[in-house]
């Protein structure tokens, strides 16, 4: 099975995923859904100094303390600029394209497609 790191769209929370989280659970995937710093319940850690680099450092920090591999990578919208910084910076650890997926369906259907590793 597969360690997805599902990563939200601007202004919102890892909790966006949690219906599309509870159909890749069912199908025996691990799913992380991260909430980037100064967002969501980590609104109270927002400061003029949070970018595009420290949401990226964000995910790849969730990848090196998980200790995960053969990560998917899956981002929506805003997501989909920090899930390609990602798997550039970590191209031995993810999937060879990162995807930003537009619903949960069309990202099951994605990840049968895969051929098996």
């Amino acid at each position: 099975m597969a360690n997805f790191v599902l990563v939200h769209g601007a202004w919102c929370g890892g909790w966006i995923w949690e219906r599309c989280a509870s159909l890749l659970r069912a199908e025996g995937h691990q799913v992380y859904m991260p909430t980037r710093t100064g967002l969501g319940e980590r609104s109270h850690l927002i400061s003029s100094s949070i970018n595009l680099s420290t949401h990226i450092q964000d995910v790849l920090n969730l990848i090196k303390f998980e200790q995960l591999t053969d990560v998917l990578l899956c981002g929506h919208s805003y997501g989909g600029m920090i899930i390609t910084a990602v798997a550039d910076a970590i191209p031995e650890k993810s999937y060879p394209s990162s995807i930003s997926m537009p619903s949960c369906q069309v990202m099951v259907t994605a990840w049968q497609a895969l051929p098996v590793r």
